[in-house]
């Protein structure tokens, strides 16, 4: 959450720089919740699983909403250019950023291609197989150790239950491992920058 916090801050930046947007106090602040909400707001459909399932442990579930670029992307450009094209091409940018963010290690995946194949992508590390050894012939990858993973939607729910980390948020938000180090690191960034630009 904190790196998708300061992808949207910096992407909120770039963009008011490159479209020679004043940064003016109600500007900026609008420029900056922007790209927080749009880096953000794919995940509401975690808190309608949160609510629905009533805990975190069917969490891997919350991607089967908004997690669908193909839809999500456009549908939301579309919409939003009628309103302001630099905010379509903000949400744009910070959605991608997002998807594949959440296609780099954690969870399993997002479905890249969805309508036209329901299988789950993951990319270079993904925190399940590594932690506790899955199987090659469970892990379903198409490119090597490092490369992509490819999950077939009908098996995730089996590879959640025998693999899933049941204490996720702990482990991944609350301990200190190069993941949480990095989401950290890109916020700070974001932050030193956003002051920097206001000041």
């Amino acid at each position: 959450m904190l790196l998708d916090i300061g992808v949207g801050i910096m992407m909120a930046l770039f963009f008011s720089k490159i479209f020679a947007l004043s940064f003016t106090i109600p500007v900026g602040y609008f420029m900056i919740i922007a790209g927080i909400v749009f880096s953000l707001l794919m995940d509401t459909d975690a808190l309608i699983n949160l609510i629905i399932q009533r805990g975190t442990e069917t969490s891997y579930k919350h991607r089967d909403l908004f997690h669908l670029p193909l839809l999500y992307i456009p549908s939301g450009m579309v919409i939003l250019y009628f309103y302001q094209p630099e905010l379509s091409l903000l949400f744009g940018l910070c959605s991608l950023c997002h998807f594949i963010h959440d296609s780099i290690g954690l969870g399993w995946g997002v479905k890249w291609l969805y309508p036209f194949s329901d299988d789950q992508y993951s990319f270079f590390y993904q925190y399940n197989a590594h932690r506790v050894g899955l199987r090659p012939s469970e892990q379903k990858t198409t490119c090597g150790k490092w490369g992509m993973y490819v999950w077939k939607s009908a098996d995730i729910d089996r590879l959640e239950e025998k693999y899933g980390d049941k204490a996720w948020f702990q482990h991944i938000y609350l301990s200190w491992h190069p993941y949480s180090l990095v989401e950290a690191a890109v916020f700070i960034l974001s932050l030193v920058l956003l002051y920097a630009t206001m000041h």
